[in-house]
């Protein structure tokens, strides 16, 4: 964007790659009651050496953004949202790389796949899609749309291939398109009603439990999800799509909250619980990662109550 808006007033900044936030330090802290101590200064060095390595893919992400068919163009308060967020995927990425000891090469892929995760998140519906789908289509087609996206931005461009070697693309691809898990409470609604309301349903494949890219990918994505963050960026979506402003009216009244805000918060955290059991499950699979399963679901909480009670609080 060139800085403009419409009306010729300076838009905000947006700080498109923020340096390593609280979130981390969260993170670091609360790892010392369920797994070993973490140098925090060493996490924060290699998270700040990874954002060097990636900046052509965050590049792209945010020339994607910023498109003129984006859906966020014009949302700077969203677009900045997004930001927050895919930046904690980033960074919990690099944490949980570091925290199960993956090999450099499975380090390289989580970074990559975190990256480039939400890439298709602001692109528009096809145009075949009734206007009060679009929101869900997006929603459940993004991954699948990340995941083509991605593969297309590598092939097309080598330099961007040769940050994760070559072969290793197939792999993040993989992981991108599988990081909405196999689908939980809330994503699963979504889909029921998308399904119910189209000619033409929607069928989402299951993750690979023992495709270990695709599970930190997905745990990097949920845990950033109940951050303060996550649920800032979950609540603006909300407040952007007419029929979620509908539920959130509704439930409301029918929950007897004071406000609306207080229901979205509580719908984003909802998320982020079903998104910790959905990732203890998957690890409790995985042949690298079962060791950490139960650990793991216990920080993801911690870190969730923590958020919660700030929020709350707030």
């Amino acid at each position: 964007m060139d800085g403009q808006s419409e009306q010729g007033i300076a838009a905000p900044n947006i700080e498109k790659q923020p340096k390593t936030s609280t979130h981390i330090a969260t993170l670091a802290d609360l790892s010392s009651r369920f797994f070993k101590p973490m140098d925090t200064g060493h996490i924060t060095t290699e998270i700040d050496t990874t954002k060097k390595q990636m900046q052509p893919l965050l590049q792209a992400v945010s020339n994607r953004y910023e498109e003129d068919q984006s859906t966020i163009r014009e949302n700077l308060s969203l677009m900045e949202s997004f930001y927050k967020h895919n930046n904690e995927v980033l960074e919990s990425a690099v944490f949980y790389a570091n925290l199960f000891g993956l090999s450099e090469g499975q380090h390289i892929t989580v970074a990559a796949s975190a990256v480039l995760h939400d890439i298709a998140k602001a692109d528009p519906a096809p145009a075949n899609i009734p206007d009060a789908l679009k929101s869900e289509y997006i929603l459940l087609m993004h991954p699948e749309m990340g995941a083509s996206l991605a593969s297309s931005l590598f092939k097309n461009q080598p330099k961007l291939d040769q940050i994760v070697e070559g072969n290793n693309t197939a792999d993040v691809a993989e992981a991108i398109r599988c990081h909405s898990g196999p689908i939980p409470g809330f994503m699963q609604s979504r889909l029921d009603h998308y399904n119910s309301h189209t000619d033409t349903p929607i069928h989402l494949d299951e993750i690979d439990p023992t495709h270990t890219p695709s599970i930190i990918l997905l745990a990097a994505d949920m845990l950033a999800l109940g951050s303060p963050a996550g649920v800032e960026k979950i609540v603006k979506l909300r407040e952007s799509a007419p029929h979620f402003r509908v539920e959130d009216i509704t439930a409301t009244i029918q929950e007897q909250r004071a406000t609306t805000q207080e229901v979205r918060v509580n719908s984003a955290l909802k998320s982020a619980y079903e998104g910790a059991a959905m990732v203890h499950n998957l690890m409790k699979m995985n042949p690298l990662l079962k060791d950490y399963a139960d650990n793991n679901y216990q920080l993801m909480h911690a870190y969730f109550e923590k958020t919660k009670a700030e929020i709350l609080v707030a």
